[in-house]
């Protein structure tokens, strides 16, 4: 039996607000889909402490890491980032 993976690219910008509840959320389900999972959270330049709550939850849950843009480059420039820096 092969064991299945899953790398998801999460693009975010600004989202401070829902960014824990659906990580949660996402980190309870992904067992239930695949044998390993990533979460890479691409904080696409926000300016309202989504960088620091992404941050933290990269330290809650070792299947999480995140990548920072200094500034906004839309949604295909986040996946970018999240697909070049695995």
């Amino acid at each position: 039996m092969s064991m299945r993976s899953l790398s998801l690219i999460l693009p975010i910008h600004n989202s401070v607000r829902h960014l824990e509840k659906n990580v949660d959320y996402l980190v309870e389900l992904m067992p239930q889909l695949v044998d390993r999972f990533q979460i890479i959270i691409v904080d696409d330049g926000s300016t309202d402490g989504t960088g620091d709550v992404a941050q933290q939850l990269a330290v809650r849950y070792p299947q999480v890491v995140v990548a920072y843009h200094d500034r906004f480059r839309g949604e295909s420039g986040a996946i970018e980032s999240g697909r070049k820096d695995r």
